[in-house]
């Protein structure tokens, strides 16, 4: 048998300890419930953290109120056309929204950055256009 400073994470904590740990250290010190069930269920919530940590805090809390804590969970959903009625939600979150759904791993660029973007191209001189 190993010594405990021998052992990787993963001999030591299990698969799912280990990715909790790797995660959020403090996460998995801090459990009160130290159950199989519940470190998957603190496993997904951290993983949804991570995948949600791009967006505004705005973006997060409008996806949450529709319970889409990630990619998968916006699968198969309109999710646009549920943020349409939703308060705090205008077309600069959607369009965040929208790139996050779209983006393939990658973080979304912040929307200051999207807005300044539209209204450089809308304030553009257009090619072809008299003056």
């Amino acid at each position: 048998m190993k010594k405990l400073s021998e052992m990787t994470d993963e001999e030591r904590y299990g698969k799912v300890g280990a990715e909790i740990r790797r995660l959020d250290p403090e996460a998995y010190k801090n459990r009160t419930d130290k159950s199989a069930e519940a470190n998957l269920a603190l496993l997904k919530r951290l993983r949804g953290a991570i995948e949600l940590q791009g967006l505004s805090p705005r973006a997060v809390n409008v996806l949450g109120r529709h319970g889409i804590r990630t990619r998968k969970d916006a699968t198969g959903r309109d999710v646009l056309a549920l943020t349409y009625g939703e308060r705090n939600c205008g077309a600069k979150t959607r369009s965040e929204i929208k790139r996050w759904l779209d983006a393939n791993d990658f973080p979304p660029a912040p929307a200051d950055t999207h807005h300044v973007a539209m209204v450089r191209e809308a304030n553009a001189p257009k090619i072809g256009a008299e003056p």
